[in-house]
């Protein structure tokens, strides 16, 4: 992008140029001022005169841009050097055409009572009026191009941090995916290891059933046998003693039977 300030000073020295060429001139009419000269010298002193106001306005506006760029050294990147040059550069040309508005102010022409006639006054003020709505229209220009100039680096400044907030706001997303999708497995993992246990206590919960059945028909089969025993016992001595020992070894091989 242009630098605005070297943009307006082109223009500044150029209208300078013509400054000094017309108070050359007007020094030249103002040294012989005869009758149809002196229409020139209205003319002469008009575009001078607004060509200073001109000048004085461009300066303002590089005026402001030195205010801009000092209070914020860091963007724009100019050395201490270049914004004394540029601060010279605007003091030098205030002196220059200060002293040519002096001159002109403190300087009547030496005109004759004839060359003072309506016609030419009238003529000179047409002049004028136009002329100055002409540097209106330009200090306008000028003035908007500095502004824009800022507004579109406040617009590039706008888009920047736009586009820096909107890359973290997704890098915030990326990270939080990623986590979710993490947790998501976890889960996962633990709703399988949870149908696993679930599982495997259904198996030992038949296990015990059968263990529990197993327990309970061989302790009815050991009422049985303590109830035969008891009833042989109370029949015969001897007789009952061996059939004590011969069941009690076929209960034993049964335990055993069960229980291996």
């Amino acid at each position: 992008m242009e630098d605005p300030f070297q943009v307006v000073k082109d223009e500044v020295q150029h209208s300078l140029t013509v400054v000094h060429e017309l108070h050359k001139r007007w020094k030249e009419i103002l040294k012989s001022a005869t009758g149809k000269e002196s229409e020139e010298y209205e003319w002469t002193k008009s575009e001078l005169l607004s060509g200073l106001r001109s000048i004085e306005w461009d300066l303002q506006d590089l005026e402001e841009t030195i205010r801009i760029v000092e209070s914020n050294r860091a963007k724009f990147g100019l050395s201490d050097d270049e914004v004394d040059s540029r601060k010279h550069f605007v003091e030098s040309t205030h002196k220059s055409i200060s002293m040519i508005r002096a001159e002109v102010a403190s300087t009547e022409p030496a005109e004759s009572a004839a060359s003072k006639t309506s016609s030419v006054t009238k003529k000179a003020a047409k002049k004028a009026g136009t002329e100055r709505e002409s540097l209106l229209s330009a200090d306008s220009a000028s003035g908007s191009r500095v502004a824009i100039t800022i507004d579109k680096e406040a617009a590039a400044d706008n888009k920047r941090f736009i586009g820096d907030e909107t890359q973290k706001q997704a890098m915030i997303m990326a990270e939080q995916d990623t986590q979710l999708d993490s947790i998501s497995s976890t889960v996962s993992r633990i709703k399988d290891i949870s149908l696993e246990i679930n599982s495997e206590l259904k198996v030992q919960d038949k296990l015990i059933d059968d263990i529990g059945e197993q327990t309970d028909s061989a302790a009815g089969q050991m009422r049985n046998s303590m109830k035969a025993l008891t009833k042989l016992a109370k029949d015969s001595d001897n007789g009952k003693l061996c059939v004590i020992f011969v069941l009690t070894l076929i209960l034993v091989g049964l335990c055993y039977a069960i229980f291996s």
